[in-house]
């Protein structure tokens, strides 16, 4: 665990922060009442940095620290704060977005007319590489901010891409694609919007009986040739229908069928993974990491999880569903260390 010393970078903008006061006091402050409150919140601060000195895994000090980081809204402290409690915390998607819309509203503050993004976009960058990776909370937040700030359509696609190649198999990744299919449709990609949809159909997620429905639906009224040929790219297709051999009809019946198969194929893995999700996602359960410890029936759900995958699934999803519990228990126990060293 890494330890702050005093004389820490970490806590060099805590003093600067608290000498700005203290020059904001003596010039603008006119009452005592006002001088006391001032005085009390520098003390504060005092506190919560020695309590962060003696043990950085304290998170309510942190997060104390970071509402009045936010609070002042002065970009250096709040970078300072951030860095130092999602280098203890990283499982935190909630403050990865926070941060990056803090690095978005100070852009925008210095350049109204052409804000610079960089900084946010790293942000959350970095928070879907070494942070939570496999949050689709935090993906999503990262597909929906560059669609909103970034002109480059191929630079908001290949979040997108990033985005459904890390999380795309999640139970509720709906969320990412139902957003990577309008930003194709939004850009009249029909091709691009068919190579999603048989990603898609190919997953056993929460949602795949609509994504089904929907593609049978777009399948049955597209009318251009892009739809069709993505949706299933064998060549004799191609071949037949530039031959005027294959009527659209029968193309489209083609498609339909293999892709029904897939599409059963994925179902039947989704049904047999239901009930460990839904106890996760339920109100009782826990589907994304916070410092509350896990029930046992919790725990037992994931061990049964866990059994599962290991003797029915594939590698890729017996990673996918280890690395989710190890977040919940590495979080756990960080937190758990830390109440022991406040103790």
């Amino acid at each position: 665990t890494t330890c702050f010393l005093p004389s820490s970078p970490l806590f060099l903008p805590f003093r600067v922060c608290r000498v700005q006061t203290v020059i904001s006091q003596r010039d603008f402050i006119a009452n005592e009442g006002e001088t006391m409150s001032v005085t009390q919140e520098i003390a504060e601060m005092d506190g919560l940095e020695l309590a962060l000195r003696e043990n950085p895994a304290d998170f309510k000090s942190w997060e104390a620290l970071v509402n009045r980081a936010e609070a002042k809204d002065d970009l250096s402290l709040i970078r300072t704060v951030y860095e130092g409690c999602l280098k203890e915390f990283p499982l935190f998607f909630g403050y990865w977005n926070r941060f990056a819309q803090a690095e978005a509203r100070h852009a925008e503050k210095a350049s109204p007319d052409v804000p610079n993004y960089n900084s946010a976009l790293e942000v959350y960058s970095r928070g879907v590489g070494s942070g939570v990776p496999h949050s689709v909370d935090l993906w999503q937040h990262y597909c929906k901010f560059a669609e909103e700030k970034v002109d480059s359509v191929d630079y908001v696609r290949s979040v997108f891409q990033s985005a459904t190649s890390t999380v795309g198999s999640d139970y509720r990744a709906h969320v990412v694609w139902d957003m990577y299919i309008a930003f194709e449709e939004k850009h009249n990609n029909a091709e691009g919007v068919a190579e999603i949809y048989k990603r898609v159909l190919s997953l056993p997620i929460e949602q795949l009986e609509r994504y089904w429905t929907e593609f049978q639906s777009k399948l049955e009224n597209s009318k251009g040739m892009n739809f069709l040929l993505a949706a299933e790219k064998p060549d004799y297709i191609r071949r037949q229908h530039e031959d005027h051999k294959l009527l659209d009809a029968e193309i489209k019946s083609t498609i339909k069928s293999r892709r029904e198969d897939i599409y059963t194929a994925a179902m039947a893995e989704k049904q047999k993974r239901d009930e460990f999700e839904q106890k996760i996602h339920s109100g009782t359960g826990r589907s994304y990491y916070t410092v509350d410890p896990l029930l046992e029936d919790q725990l037992q759900n994931w061990r049964d999880y866990i059994s599962f995958e290991v003797e029915n699934g594939t590698i890729e999803t017996i990673f996918k569903i280890t690395w989710r519990r190890r977040a919940f228990l590495i979080g756990l126990l960080k937190f758990t260390i830390g109440r022991a060293v406040c103790m």
